[in-house]
């Protein structure tokens, strides 16, 4: 009995491992499938730690309970790999959702694996009771759960994960008026690059020409990036005679102050590893239009 008790905590130490690599690979957008599959001894590890210090207690606990019960064994047998499973995982994970799901699904896996190793073979079958079908709809829950938790932690990502071609540069627009300006001239490059930097030098000019955000109509706007799921730190420079000011949002929105000079903004939208410089022309003219 003991050994096949090992054989089926080191088999579920191992399904869970290879899942959790599976899910880690579709989840996370910052690393590739192969590297995720090649971490899978991290998850081995860890996956057997907890199946073999809680698990498998449990496990040989349950069959002592559950050996002579009859038509109700296999009920229990489930009842009790998976209930502790979920208490086992509410405790270590403080209440985080994700860690009941895992170990929930953990238990499912060591309760598959004991009816398989241990008790196949010493019971014969019987009819399908209500038992067996309650049995088989959370047979259909356990088979769920690393689905629904592959969802739950993509989440509001999901469109945003569709979109992203990590190959080609980051947006940035540019909202005014609810809608975005057209000549940005946005400017990609990464941190890597010595020539990568900071573009904190905004000019006046004489000659407004292309989209321009006009403080006649609205002297406020707002900034948005797409193409990376992680949203950048925004840097907006501006010239107040003759000394240069970062413009910083008051929820979001920026409010470009009145009484300065026509000019042309910087802006820096900075990620980790990648700059994206661009600009905006701003008329000040108050009292008519756009030139």
């Amino acid at each position: 009995m003991i050994l096949k008790k090992i054989l089926s905590a080191a088999g579920t130490a191992f399904v869970l491992s290879v899942v959790t690599s599976l899910i880690s690979a579709a989840v996370n957008t910052d690393t590739d499938f192969w590297h995720s599959l090649i971490i899978m001894p991290i998850y081995l590890v860890f996956s057997a730690m907890f199946i073999f210090a809680v698990g498998l207690p449990v496990s040989v606990v349950s069959y002592f309970i559950v050996r002579n019960r009859g038509k109700s064994r296999r009920f229990l047998n489930f009842s009790i790999h998976v209930f502790s499973a979920a208490a086992a995982g509410f405790i270590l994970s403080i209440g985080s959702l994700d860690g009941v799901l895992l170990t929930v699904f953990a238990g499912f896996l060591f309760f598959l694996f004991d009816e398989v190793l241990l008790y196949h073979r010493k019971h014969v079958p019987v009819r399908v009771t209500k038992w067996d079908g309650a049995l088989g709809a959370l047979v259909l829950i356990g088979i769920g759960i690393p689905i629904y938790l592959s969802l739950a932690n993509s989440g509001g990502t999901e469109g945003e994960v569709e979109t992203v071609d990590l190959s080609k540069p980051p947006v940035v627009s540019v909202v005014w008026k609810n809608s975005a300006l057209g000549s940005i001239k946005p400017q990609y490059c990464k941190v890597e690059s010595e020539a990568c930097t900071k573009d904190m030098a905004p000019y006046y000019t004489d000659s407004l020409k292309g989209d321009v955000l006009d403080t006649y109509y609205s002297n406020t706007f707002t900034l948005s990036a797409a193409n990376r799921v992680e949203e950048p730190e925004f840097e907006i420079y501006y010239l107040e005679g003759e000394e240069v000011k970062e413009l910083r949002p008051v929820n979001g929105v920026y409010v470009v102050p009145l009484g300065l000079k026509d000019q042309v903004m910087k802006g820096n939208a900075i990620w980790k590893n990648e700059i994206l410089t661009f600009e905006a022309a701003v008329n000040m003219i108050e009292a008519s239009p756009a030139k």
